[in-house]
């Protein structure tokens, strides 16, 4: 029995094991080696850019209300590039 493990993972094909992302990211260990690493890791990118881009705005001198709607803009605009690439991903 084999105890090898196909990692899913858009960066794969560049060597990157599910496990790295998951220890990364903190993610959920259950979603390495499933499709479902790569919705996880879209859903962490997300929530991670609003965070960046809303201090970001924050640091530029917009109001919380401009900065939550620019952080959530840019985080949103990342969330539906990053789905099309897992759509139009060919395993």
């Amino acid at each position: 029995m084999s105890t090898e493990t196909k990692s899913f993972n858009l960066e794969a094909v560049a060597g990157t094991d599910d496990m790295e992302l998951v220890k990364k990211w903190g993610l959920d260990p259950a979603v390495a080696y499933t499709e479902d690493i790569n919705m996880a890791m879209a859903d962490a990118i997300k929530t991670n850019n609003y965070k960046v881009e809303y201090k970001d705005g924050i640091d530029k001198g917009l109001s919380e209300k401009e900065a939550d709607n620019r952080a959530n803009k840019i985080a949103a605009e990342g969330y539906k590039i990053a789905k099309k690439n897992i759509a139009n991903r060919v395993a």
